[in-house]
């Protein structure tokens, strides 16, 4: 399965109640790795802290990897930001296209 993020989240209410990275641990420890595509401005939430980023809100993604989750970023999108690949958490993995050649792949796709 394939959970597609294309907007971080909006607030603490969203955090509290809708946590979609949560839900995609949670199912993926149940039915095995739900992989994670950031697309858009959510591709923000894979930048890597460093010390001009010590205010980096972690969603959660090392804990997908360290679960046999992949977590995937648009290319595009993340140069569009000024990301490079040495700039993301480590693990997560640029893709070209939005991902979109690799979809085939999936029995489901969700958009969270």
């Amino acid at each position: 399965m394939l959970a597609v993020v294309e907007a971080p989240f909006r607030g603490t209410l969203e955090r509290g109640y809708a946590d979609s990275f949560y839900l995609t641990r949670i199912l993926g420890l149940q039915m095995g790795a739900v992989d994670v595509l950031l697309r858009g401005e959510a591709v923000l939430l894979a930048r890597a802290a460093s010390p001009d980023t010590h205010d980096r809100w972690d969603p959660g993604l090392s804990t997908l990897l360290d679960d046999g989750s992949q977590v995937l970023v648009d290319a595009a999108d993340s140069r569009r930001f000024g990301l490079g690949p040495d700039a993301l958490v480590p693990g997560v993995v640029p893709v070209d296209d939005g991902g979109v050649a690799r979809w085939a792949r999936y029995d489901a796709i969700w958009f969270l």
